[in-house]
C-alpha cells in the first residue's frame, strides 16, 4: 500500500514549519557523543531524510571516527551497532560483524535498545552478509527465553517479536511464536485503558508510548505478523491498538514530545498502523497526537533522536511527506519485503515505496570528502577496544545497571522510571554528554559500586527534580 500524506492543510503547514525550525536548530548541533540515541548518527538520519546529505555525512564521519578514539557501550541505540547501522542504511558502510559475533556468543541482554535485538536489526540492515550474525542472535535468545519478563518494546518480548517476524528460518518462528503466547497471556484490561503491563509482577496499567505500552506493542506486533503472515498475530495487533487509539490523552502518561515516551513517538506509531491498515481512527490519533507533539514542541537542549529534536523532525518529515520512512526499522518496524536477505539477492522497493536516502546520491561533497570517508568507513579495527576486557559492557550491565531499580528504593516511582534511569545513566557512564565516558571520573578511592549506585541515586534526584519522572 502505498504511502499517503497524513497531515495536509493548516496542520500540515505548522508541522512543515516546525520541520524547518528543527533543521535550522540542528544545522549547529552534533549531539551528545556519536550514538544513535542521542549523538551525530541520530542527528545524521535527521538530515539525510530531510535531503541535506552533505551534513548528514559530516556527522556520520564524526560518529565513526569518535567509536575508534573511545570506549562504548555495543548496543543499537547506545553504542557502537547504531552508529553502524546508521552507516549501513545511508550506503556508508562501517561493517563491525566479527565484533558482534563475538558479543552476541555471550550477550546477556536481548532488547532492542541495548541487547541482541537491536543486533539482529543492524544484521537484516546487512541483506545476505548478515545472515551468520542473525544465526547466533536467534540461537542466544532461545537460549534465554525462559528468563524475560519485560513487556516493553524498548527494553522486552514485543521488541525481540519485531525483529523475529523478519528472520527465516523454523528456529526464528517457534521462538516467536512461543514469545508471542507468552505476551498474550499478560493482556490484562487496567482502570486507565492499557491492555499491557510494563513487566510480569509490576502494577496493573502503562502510559502509552513506544517504549512501554500497548502503542508500541501493536506496532510491533503488526510488522511481525505481516512480515510472518500470521494473521492470529495480526488480530492480537489490532487488538492492541485499537485500544491505544480510544484511550483519553489524559491518562496516556505523555509529557514530552520525544519518540521514545513522548507525542511525536505516538503520532508516528499512529500514523504507521493507519498507512498499514487504512483504518480512519488510527489516522484520527495520530492527527491528535501531531498537534500535542506541535503544542509540546522539541526540546531545546536534547538534539537527539530518541528523546529529541531529531527524532520528532523525523515523525513529522514521514507525516508530512508521501514517502514510506526507512529509518524506523530501529524502533521495531523491521521489513522484509525485498529485502535481500530473505529474497536471495538486491531487489528494489515495490512501486509506491521508497529507499533510504543514501549519502553517495547525495549533492554537496567534493570528491576529495567522499574518498577521506571512504577511508574512514573500512572495518573499525580500533573497536576492539571494547574487547579489551571480554564482555565488560555486558558485565558492567550484570554487575550494576541491572541493580539500579533495587537501588533507588522509593525514588523508583515506576518500572519505567527505573528503566528510564537505566538507559540515561548507561549512556553517561559509557558515552557521556560531551563524548567523555563518566566512568572515566572513577579514581579507585572506594568501591566501583559504591560509585555507580551514588551516580545512580544523583541521577534519579535530578530528574525528578526536572520534572521528568513517569
Amino acid at each position: 500500500m502505498p504511502w499517503r500524506t497524513l497531515l495536509t492543510g493548516a496542520l500540515g503547514a505548522r508541522a512543515r514549519a516546525a520541520v524547518a525550525a528543527i533543521g535550522a536548530e540542528l544545522a549547529r548541533r552534533t549531539g551528545a557523543g556519536p550514538t544513535l540515541a542521542v549523538g551525530a548518527a541520530g542527528i545524521a538520519l535527521f538530515h539525510a531524510y530531510r535531503g541535506d546529505g552533505a551534513r548528514a555525512a559530516e556527522l556520520l564521519d564524526a560518529a565513526i571516527a569518535a567509536l575508534a578514539s573511545g570506549v562504548h557501550a555495543p548496543g543499537l541505540h547506545d553504542g557502537f551497532t547504531g552508529v553502524a547501522w546508521a552507516a549501513e542504511h545511508l550506503g556508508a558502510g562501517a561493517e563491525i560483524d566479527e565484533i558482534l559475533l563475538d558479543l552476541a556468543a555471550r550477550a546477556e541482554a536481548c532488547d532492542l535498545i541495548g541487547g541482541l535485538a537491536g543486533f539482529a536489526v543492524y544484521a537484516l540492515e546487512r541483506g545476505p552478509a548478515g545472515a551468520r550474525l542473525l544465526d547466533e542472535i536467534v540461537a542466544r535468545v532461545d537460549e534465554r527465553a525462559g528468563a524475560l519478563a519485560d513487556a516493553g518494546v524498548a527494553h522486552g518480548v514485543p521488541g525481540i517479536i519485531a525483529v523475529l517476524g523478519s528472520v527465516p528460518g523454523p528456529r526464528a518462528r517457534s521462538l516467536r511464536q512461543r514469545l508471542t503466547a507468552w505476551l498474550a497471556g499478560l493482556r490484562a484490561p487496567a482502570p486507565d485503558g492499557s491492555l499491557y503491563p510494563a513487566i510480569v509482577g509490576g502494577p496493573a496499567g502503562c502510559r502509552a508510548a513506544w517504549c512501554y505500552g500497548d502503542p508500541g506493542i501493536a506496532a510491533a506486533l503488526l510488522r511481525a505478523a505481516r512480515a510472518a503472515d500470521d494473521p492470529a498475530l495480526e488480530a492480537l495487533a489490532l487488538d492492541a491498538g485499537g485500544a491505544a487509539a480510544a484511550r483519553p490523552p489524559g491518562t496516556s502518561g505523555v509529557v514530552d514530545a520525544g519518540l521514545c515516551h513522548g507525542a511525536a513517538g505516538l503520532l508516528h506509531i499512529f500514523n504507521r498502523l493507519h498507512q498499514a491498515t487504512g483504518d480512519p481512527a488510527l489516522a484520527a490519533a495520530a492527527r491528535r497526537w501531531a498537534e500535542r507533539t506541535l503544542e509540546l514542541g522539541a526540546p531545546v537542549a536534547d538534539a537527539g533522536f530518541l528523546t529529541g529534536a531529531a527524532g520528532i523532525g523525523l515523525a513529522l518529515l514521514a507525516a508530512t511527506g508521501d514517502a514510506e520512512p526507512r529509518w524506523d526499522i530501529v524502533l521495531g518496524w523491521v521489513r522484509t519485503l525485498g529485502h535481500p536477505c530473505l529474497a536471495g539477492g538486491a531487489a528494489a522497493p515495490p512501486r509506491g515505496r521508497s529507499r533510504a536516502p543514501r549519502l553517495r546520491a547525495l549533492p554537496g561533497r567534493t570528491p576529495a570528502q567522499r574518498s577521506d570517508a571512504r577511508s574512514r568507513r573500512r572495518p573499525v579495527p580500533h573497536l576492539r577496544c571494547l574487547l579489551l576486557v571480554p564482555g565488560a559492557a555486558t558485565k558492567l550491565h550484570k554487575a550494576y545497571i541491572d541493580r539500579v531499580p533495587t537501588w533507588l528504593g522509593t525514588l523508583a516511582r515506576s518500572r519505567e522510571f527505573a528503566s528510564d534511569v537505566q538507559s540515561e545513566l548507561t549512556r553517561q557512564l559509557l558515552v557521556g554528554d560531551d563524548g567523555t565516558p563518566k566512568l572515566a571520573e572513577y579514581a579507585g578511592r572506594g568501591s566501583l559500586e559504591g560509585w555507580v549506585r551514588l551516580a545512580a541515586s544523583r541521577l534519579a534526584q535530578d530528574l525528578v527534580r526536572a520534572g521528568q519522572a513517569r
